[in-house]
Order: C-alpha cells, then structure tokens, then sequence
C-alpha cells in the first residue's frame, strides 16, 4: 500500500484526519532505508505522526518482501504509542503479527520480590495480592514492572 492509500484509509478511519507533510516525509525516509537495507535513526517533533509513519512503511515492506522490521524508539512513552497504533492499524490491514520487547530493568526481579514478602521488612498489606499474580504466572500481570510501580517502594537502582 502506498502512503496515499494509507492515508486514504486513515481519512476514513479517524475523523478530522489530514495529511501532514513531515509525516509523508518521514515514511518517505523510511521507506528509502528499508529499500536500500540501511538502518535508520530518525526523530520528529510530538504531532509529526512517527508511530503511522515507521509502522504503515514497515508493516508495507514486511507485507511485500516477506522479510521482518525492527522498529525501536528511544522512550517507553513512545513505544506505548507504537503499541497503540498497531492495534489500531490491525483494522486496516489484514492481520499482521508485531512483538513488544522491553528492556530488563522493565520486568519484575522476582528475587527481590521474595525479600519484600518476608515479614522482617512489612511489605504493605496492598501488595500482597500482587504477589501471587507475578508470582505464578497470573493473568493481570506479565512480569512488567510498571503496574505494580505505585506500590512497591524502591530506590535509586533498585528494581522489582
């Protein structure tokens, strides 16, 4: 699909949408390492519109040569937005496979989350219904550190 079929489709998609020149850009570049196999850093300032921009381009060239695109960003807050808009970009495409991969310190170290159980450090009592969750696999929660952060003190360099 070219950027302008994207484009259509998003119009139809998301209400008010309009077509944003450092956004074609963007893909344009993108498109332009992707096809030459180089890699690519790129940045643009907040409502240039990255995530459709790196994800139509690549979900396009993964679709066409059959072959897988890394896309990695520089902030969490930005790959949550990646997350997002391929979930909504899995309405206009058929279905494609993508895969979240976060760094370590992301993920709950369940050695210190036993030291927090024993009683000599009085875990507070709303975090015990966490425990078991992380603990053996439950659903609500996938080992990342990030829904449990408002609970679990912590300190410089430490992660649980």
């Amino acid at each position: 699909m070219s950027w302008a079929q994207a484009e259509e489709r998003f119009a139809t998609k998301f209400q008010g949408y309009e077509s944003r020149p450092p956004q074609r850009s963007l893909a344009t570049t993108i498109e332009q390492a992707l096809e030459e196999g180089a890699h690519l850093a790129a940045q643009a300032p907040c409502g240039t519109g990255k995530s459709y921009a790196a994800q139509v381009t690549a979900i396009d060239y993964a679709k066409y040569t059959g072959r897988p695109v890394v896309l990695a960003t520089a902030t969490k807050a930005l790959q949550d937005q990646y997350i997002r808009d391929a979930e909504d970009l899995q309405e206009l495409y058929e279905p494609f496979r993508f895969a979240v991969v976060k760094g370590r310190s992301n993920y709950v170290c369940l050695a210190k989350l036993d030291e927090l159980t024993k009683p000599t450090l009085g875990f507070p009592a709303e975090l015990a219904p966490l425990f078991p969750m992380i603990q053996h696999g439950g659903t609500t929660i996938n080992g990342e550190s990030a829904p449990i952060a408002p609970f679990v003190p912590s300190k410089p360099g430490d992660h649980y």
